[in-house]
């Protein structure tokens, strides 16, 4: 294994995991120790390889952390890297340091609804809401590119633009996404907003895949419930 080949098959299965979440899976199931060895070694002869420093780590997930880390060391802008120790940050709920890394994945060129809804996610749970719902809205519409109409605001005068109808198919990011900031702007009392999100989360995750969305829908449903009240809608609620 080369060392540009290691780097061109590590943005390939960068591209894939984003397109099918159960490549990496997959490969790791194979449990493909040429590919461990070839890549140990493709390392062994030219440290400075990012890709082959990021295969190993999708490879060998505990030590995840230590190959992704090798390779930022080797180059720091190297998106597929940074989204992935980010992610590692985050799922233990380390959010500054998530932050940090997924801040720096954005100025890299990030393009995928996945990794705006978790940047946006962390960011809301920190509190910077505004920053998080700029890439929420960002999320949704990386999530349903045929949509036309939505914009980068999170102003909820201008939110309003991001209504179009959903289209796509098995795409849960784009209902988590709306699922989020109509919390957000719970949060906020922006109750208009809130209402328009939470219509747009269930017709996102009714059209998404999946029994889990089912839940989520529910929650959906109970904080468009909550919403009507303190409007005043007790009707509709």
């Amino acid at each position: 294994v080369s060392s540009g080949f290691a780097t061109d098959f590590a943005n390939f299965l960068w591209d894939c995991s984003h397109t099918s979440a159960g490549v990496l899976v997959e490969l790791r199931s194979a449990k493909n120790k040429v590919l461990e060895t070839a890549l140990l070694k493709a390392h062994a002869e030219k440290a400075s390889d990012p890709g082959a420093c990021a295969v190993l780590a999708w490879l060998l997930p505990q030590q995840a952390k230590k190959w992704f880390e090798l390779s930022l060391q080797a180059d720091g802008g190297y998106l597929p890297s940074l989204i992935g120790l980010a992610d590692l940050h985050r799922e233990v709920n380390e959010l500054e340091t998530a932050t940090r890394l997924y801040g720096l994945a954005f100025r890299a060129g990030m393009s995928s609804g996945r990794d705006f809804f978790h940047f946006g996610e962390v960011l809301t749970s920190r509190g910077r809401r505004s920053e998080g719902r700029a890439q929420l809205l960002r999320a949704l519409s990386a999530s349903n590119p045929s949509s036309q109409s939505t914009t980068l605001s999170s102003s909820s005068s201008s939110s309003s633009s991001t209504s179009s109808p959903v289209t796509g198919g098995c795409n849960s990011y784009r209902g988590l996404a709306a699922l989020s900031l109509a919390v957000s702007f719970a949060i906020d009392q922006e109750h208009d907003a809130t209402l328009r999100y939470c219509d747009l989360a269930v017709a996102a995750l009714q059209q998404s895949c999946g029994t889990a969305n089912d839940n989520k829908t529910r929650i959906v449903e109970a904080l468009r419930g909550i919403t009507l009240f303190r409007c005043g809608r007790f009707l509709e609620s």
